[in-house]
């Protein structure tokens, strides 16, 4: 199968598998990258988020954390429970709290995900993380 082909297949399974909108694209390392995660993290913005400091390295080259990567392969999903808190007064809970962990939710979609894939080449390798991955 042709990278457009596979690309193409690629986008229909996500979308089989559960997922609003994916996209892939190569690994290309971005310096700015590191250096906007750094100002960011400088500035005070990760807040509590202390463990952003950890692992820039793998945070901003995606060859540091996985060193095989030719692609990358993102995906969104629409995580409204059903449940709105508009009704709710203050303090607000936000919706993806209210239903199951979405990091086990979204897991499991990029593993099914995985699976797809390797049914269409044996060799093909690869590594899914949610937000908790550098």
């Amino acid at each position: 199968m042709d990278k457009d082909s596979f690309t193409d297949f690629i986008k229909e399974k996500c979308l089989e598998v559960g997922f609003s909108k994916s996209g892939v694209a190569p690994v290309k390392y971005h310096k700015e990258d590191r250096i906007y995660l750094e100002n960011w993290i400088d500035n005070g913005y990760n807040a509590s988020m202390k463990w952003m400091k950890n692992n820039i390295d793998k945070r901003t080259n995606i060859s540091n954390y996985y060193k095989d990567s030719k692609s990358v392969i993102s995906v969104a999903i629409n995580y409204f429970t059903g449940t709105s808190t508009e009704n709710y007064s203050p303090p607000f809970i936000s919706n993806y709290a209210l239903g199951q962990d979405y990091h086990i939710i979204i897991k499991s979609k990029l593993k099914a995900l995985l699976e797809e894939m390797k049914k269409i080449d044996k060799d093909i390798d690869g590594y899914y993380c949610v937000d908790t991955s550098p």
